[in-house]
C-alpha cells in the first residue's frame, strides 16, 4: 500500500466509517447524542444492560452512539483492535493501570513520564505495587530494572519535556517475552506519526 493509498483509506474511514445511516433514520451525519441516560423499558432490562455494559448504552461515561462511533473510526485509522474513549488522559492512564496491576506487582516507568501519572504509580504504593524508575532510554537499562513481579513497563516516547526516544519495538518485544505490558502514554507523537 502506497502513502496516498493510506491517505485515501484514512480519508475514508474518517468520513464514513461506522456512521450506519440505516441505523440512525438515514442521517448522513450521525446524530450528537448529549444525553447522559439510556431508558429501559423495565428495571429488570435495566439491570441486564448493567451486566453487560459493554454491549448496551446505559451511561454516557461507559458508552453512547456518538463515542462508539469515533472509537470505531480511531481503531481503524490506528490499525488497532479496538478503541476505547475516557474524558481524559489521567482517566485512560489510571484505567490501563488498573486493569493491569494487582497487590504485591511491581511497576518500570521510563523517565521522564507526565508528572501526574508519577503521583498516581507513587500512591500506588499504598496499595502494595511498587515501582522502579529507570532514567535512560536504554533497552539494557530498562531490561536490568525488571523485577520477577514487574507486571507493566510504562513510558512515553518522546519523553515529556526532554523528548527523549525509546526503541518501542525493542521494549514491546522484550516485554512480551517476559510476560510484561508494555503501557505508553502518546502526549508528544500520537500512533499515527509513529506508523509512517
Amino acid at each position: 500500500m502506497t502513502v496516498s493509498d493510506r491517505e485515501s483509506d484514512d480519508k475514508e474511514m474518517c468520513m464514513h466509517l461506522a456512521d450506519e445511516p440505516e441505523r440512525f433514520h438515514g442521517a448522513v451525519v450521525p446524530p450528537l447524542y448529549g444525553n447522559s441516560l439510556f431508558v429501559y423499558p423495565t428495571f429488570e432490562s435495566m439491570i441486564q444492560a448493567l451486566v453487560d455494559e459493554q454491549n448496551h448504552y446505559v451511561y454516557w461515561r461507559g458508552t453512547n452512539p456518538t463515542v462508539e462511533i469515533a472509537e470505531k473510526k480511531l481503531a481503524a485509522l490506528e490499525r488497532g483492535e479496538q478503541c476505547k474513549c475516557f474524558a481524559s488522559g489521567m482517566a485512560a492512564i489510571a484505567a490501563a493501570l488498573f486493569n493491569s496491576l494487582e497487590n504485591g506487582d511491581h511497576v518500570v516507568c521510563v523517565s521522564n513520564i507526565y508528572y501526574s501519572t508519577m503521583k498516581l504509580i507513587t500512591y500506588m504504593q499504598k496499595f502494595n505495587i511498587d515501582h522502579s524508575v529507570v532514567y535512560s532510554t536504554s533497552i539494557e537499562d530498562i531490561e536490568q530494572a525488571i523485577l520477577p513481579r514487574t507486571k507493566v513497563i510504562f513510558l512515553e516516547s518522546p519523553s515529556t519535556m526532554t523528548f527523549r526516544l525509546i526503541d518501542l519495538q525493542a521494549v514491546a518485544t522484550f516485554a512480551k517475552s517476559k510476560g510484561i505490558r508494555t503501557i505508553l502514554d502518546n502526549t508528544w507523537l500520537p500512533p499515527f506519526f509513529k506508523n509512517r
